[in-house]
């Protein structure tokens, strides 16, 4: 089922969008300035051998960088946390964490895909 959870930072205005579209999940750094970093978190659709952009949709990831594994399973926006990293005033990065491992890492300026 298709969702999409915000989450504010301690320090807003900054937040992160997990987008799930029903073919692949991706988290987006917003700050005043707008996306500043992205990250493919995994596919929920059989993994293409390339990578295929498709206007207007996140692109599936290639074979090669996926786990062979179930994806994980998200039901609600309780089901993750963010770890919020600043240096005094300045974002360095967001950790996202499932069940207690680290899923992906954003940072203002990556985009790892």
């Amino acid at each position: 089922m298709a969702f999409e959870f915000f989450f504010v930072s301690p320090r807003p205005p900054d937040t992160v969008v997990v987008h799930d579209d029903d073919r692949t999940v991706w988290a987006y750094l917003r700050t005043p300035d707008g996306i500043v970093g992205d990250v493919w978190l995994f596919n929920l659709e059989a993994a293409p051998d390339a990578i295929a952009p498709e206007r207007g949709r996140p692109p599936l990831n290639a074979a090669r960088y996926c786990s062979p594994e179930a994806p994980p399973v998200i039901e609600s926006q309780d089901d993750l946390e963010l770890r919020w990293d600043y240096e005094e005033e300045t974002l360095r990065s967001v950790e996202i964490v499932l069940e207690g491992r680290g899923l992906a890492r954003l940072a203002p300026g990556a985009r790892p895909g």
